[in-house]
């Protein structure tokens, strides 16, 4: 699961967790994220049986652009050769080819891994690279069914911009021109402050900010 500020990743968490109840509605299920992981993994690893089911969260951090989420990924993997794995909807960001090699011994390895990817592109590397049989749906998140919305609808065009190493120069020219030319309305999926959430208050932003979103007359943005 994931742990800090980005309310996309919460929103991916939150909505593989329903979908894990829904599908196996008669087993108990767990959340970690990576930092619980890495402190407790001696005894995560004697807990889990061999009919335990365990799910790696999805999202845009399969790659060497965020290593700690790959080799937590790479860990679990490796860890349960027996179990079923399911890898829901990934983008991948490789640029090493030791990197590429890596993971594909790993995930070729697995005897019974599902992997899926949310765009076209990270299937295609995918099933080139890192598995025999990668399957293409959209990311998890759209599988939420959110609350009524409360907000009133405003009209103005909400812009939600990256500024982190995924970040693409070329675009900024076009948040330039919508800013100059529409009523828009600056939004973050960065929780603020940027701090460690309990999953009880990443759900309240995550619908807070989807209310937001509904409520504005369109979207602007880089985030998938």
């Amino acid at each position: 699961a994931h742990g800090w500020a980005n309310l996309g990743d919460h929103a991916i968490t939150l909505a593989t967790r329903a979908l894990m109840m829904r599908a196996f509605p008669d087993r108990p299920s767990y959340v970690f994220t990576r930092q619980q992981l890495a402190a407790n993994w001696g005894a995560f690893r004697a807990s889990v049986r061999g009919s335990d089911v365990l799910a790696i969260p999805g999202g845009g951090n399969m790659g060497d652009l965020y290593p700690h989420e790959e080799q937590a990924r790479l860990a679990v993997v490796s860890a349960f050769p027996n179990n079923r794995i399911i890898s829901f909807p990934q983008s991948t960001l490789f640029e090493s080819k030791d990197a590429i090699l890596e993971s594909a011994a790993v995930y070729h390895g697995h005897r019974n891994l599902t992997m899926m990817f949310r765009d076209h592109t990270s299937h295609d590397f995918a099933r080139r690279y890192l598995h025999d049989d990668p399957i293409a749906v959209p990311d998890i998140v759209f599988s939420s069914a959110f609350p009524y919305p409360f907000q009133t609808a405003t009209g103005e065009t909400a812009v939600i911009q990256r500024d982190d190493a995924e970040k693409l120069d070329a675009s900024s020219a076009l948040f330039f021109r919508v800013r100059s030319q529409r009523a828009t309305r600056e939004m973050s999926t960065i929780a603020e402050p940027a701090t460690f959430l309990s999953p009880s208050d990443a759900g309240a932003r995550v619908y807070a900010l989807v209310d937001a979103l509904r409520a504005s007359g369109g979207l602007v943005t880089d985030r998938l």
